[in-house]
Order: C-alpha cells, then sequence, then structure tokens
C-alpha cells in the first residue's frame, strides 16, 4: 500500500496475479486447462487460487468467491473494531461464520457445461 501521489486520503494497493501455465499435455480447451494462479502482494506470502471446483478448479485453492466473502467478512470485523474502540467499548473476542451464495446462468460465462 502507498498513499497516491497527489491525492490526498488515497491509498494504493497492489496485485499481481500469476496463472500457473497450462502443464497440461492436452491442447488448450475449456475443459482441460489449468485453473491454478498465485496472488502476489509485495512483502507478504503469496496466496494460492484456482477457480472453483464446480468451475473445474482445485478445492485446496481459495476461490474467488472464497475471497470475496473473506473480504466483506473481514472489512465487517475491522469496521465493528474501530466503532468500539472509539465508543470506549471493550470487544474480548470476535468470530464471524460467513457465507456466500452465487446463481449460476445456465446460458451465459462461468457456466459448468461449456
Amino acid at each position: 500500500m502507498s498513499t497516491s501521489e497527489g491525492r490526498k486520503n488515497t491509498h494504493d494497493y497492489n496485485t499481481k496475479l500469476v496463472w500457473d501455465a497450462n502443464t497440461s499435455a492436452l491442447s488448450f480447451e475449456y475443459k482441460t486447462y489449468s485453473r491454478k494462479y498465485h496472488i502476489q502482494v509485495e512483502r507478504k506470502p503469496d496466496l494460492a487460487g484456482s477457480a472453483d471446483p464446480m468451475f473445474r478448479g482445485a478445492a485446496d485453492r481459495y476461490n474467488p468467491e472464497d475471497l470475496f466473502v473473506a473480504a466483506l467478512s473481514s472489512c465487517h470485523l475491522l469496521i465493528y473494531l474501530a466503532v468500539c474502540a472509539r465508543a470506549n467499548v471493550t470487544v474480548p473476542d470476535y468470530a464471524d461464520q460467513a457465507s456466500g451464495t452465487t446463481d449460476v446462468n445456465p446460458h451465459g460465462s462461468g457456466h459448468p457445461e461449456r
């Protein structure tokens, strides 16, 4: 993170996403290409990602939907803690069981059968 040049009260966040190239001996086709990738942020550990298994991804890696729900949950936590701290309310512990639901468009992009 860095402060944006020439703009007050802004911060820039930079990530690099690197696809773990297709290692299959098969040709590059929808049903066979690798969905694995790594998210890189300077001075932080890499995060291994993939598509959801429903979309032919790896179940042992984070998928965009996991990360989206986690981002919302962590934002809620951090806002809650800030509000409590400013109001002099002590928070002894906190846990959140977040979930999200997505609908699959049977005729559009991301369809698992295509």
